[in-house]
């Protein structure tokens, strides 16, 4: 058995990261992720007592159709149908027009220097903040859009958000990317298609025989009010979502989780019917794909 080449170490890794966060290119993200955070500059729809929480756990699965919808939709556009769904749900639920979400990330990004820790042991997990803000028309088309935007315009797969709000030699930045803990920021974390040994055929030699059961202490203070684990585990869709009490309680997180299946369908039916309609007439008139959303979205409305 021959294994492939080692990959950077995790000392050269964060080595590089540090400096990184002096380049001007990272510098460069500095104004986009300020906008990010800035939910707490613009107002507040609802205010939270953190001190109050308790940690819960709850775990909704998607019906099946929903799964299957899912597992047969475009595997590239599977996060982005997910974090749209879960920001679209959130907004119907609590009222938000704009929806903080944190976005949970495997953090192995290659950077300038193209240092690959691709199989390098270790935690590198990225998070970064989404302001994700409700279409002016609440359609399938018009979340859609918004969302495909939104992700769009992160850069790197938002690595350099961490780099300058924790490795940044001026306090001042380091500060000015803090989020409030009493604003409702929601962590989403898609863990991807876990497959069970026998359902699909096995994208690696490791899978999992049941589907992932996750503990928490109850004494631990929650770090979000929300946090919402997704992930597919053969032919279905789960949802592990750790809570904060009395902010939500089962019942809650059911009502959110079923509007969220309902709102994948949704996008994903809105996806279809985008492409079905940018055909060769279309396209020649040169539309781009946020012109052609807001022209399906005038066309919802009227309807």
């Amino acid at each position: 058995m021959k294994l492939p080449l080692p990959t950077e170490s995790v000392q050269r890794w964060a080595s590089h990261l540090r400096q990184m966060a002096e380049s001007p290119r990272v510098m460069a993200e500095l104004p986009f992720w300020r906008e990010q955070v800035g939910y707490k500059k613009q107002g507040r729809e609802l205010v939270l007592e953190p001190d109050s929480w308790k940690q819960a756990t709850a775990r909704v699965g998607a019906q099946p159709e929903v799964s299957a919808m899912l597992r047969d939709a475009n595997p590239g556009d599977t996060q982005a149908i997910l974090l749209t769904a879960l920001a679209w749900s959130l907004s119907d639920h609590l009222g938000l027009e704009r929806v903080p979400v944190m976005v949970e990330h495997h953090g192995r990004e290659l950077t300038a220097g193209d240092l690959d820790v691709s199989r390098t042991i270790g935690w590198f997990t990225s998070v970064f903040p989404l302001l994700l803000v409700a279409p002016s028309h609440a359609t399938s088309v018009g979340w859609r859009g918004e969302g495909v935007r939104q992700l769009g315009l992160v850069p790197r797969n938002g690595i350099g958000f961490g780099i300058l709000r924790y490795l940044h030699s001026d306090r001042q930045i380091r500060e000015a990317l803090a989020t409030d803990d009493r604003d409702p920021w929601v962590l989403f974390n898609y863990l991807g298609q876990l497959d069970a040994s026998g359902v699909h055929e096995a994208r690696s030699s490791w899978t999992l025989k049941r589907p992932l059961a996750v503990t928490t202490d109850p004494t631990a203070r929650p770090r979000w009010w929300l946090e919402c684990h997704l992930y597919q585990f053969g032919d279905e869709l789960h949802a592990v979502c750790d809570y904060a009490s009395p902010a939500w309680d089962t019942h809650s997180i059911s009502r959110l989780c079923d509007s969220m299946w309902k709102h994948v369908a949704d996008l994903i039916e809105a996806d279809s019917e985008t492409s079905s309609a940018a055909g060769p007439d279309v396209s020649t008139a040169g539309l781009s794909r946020s012109e052609l959303d807001d022209v399906l979205a005038e066309f919802d409305q009227g309807q």
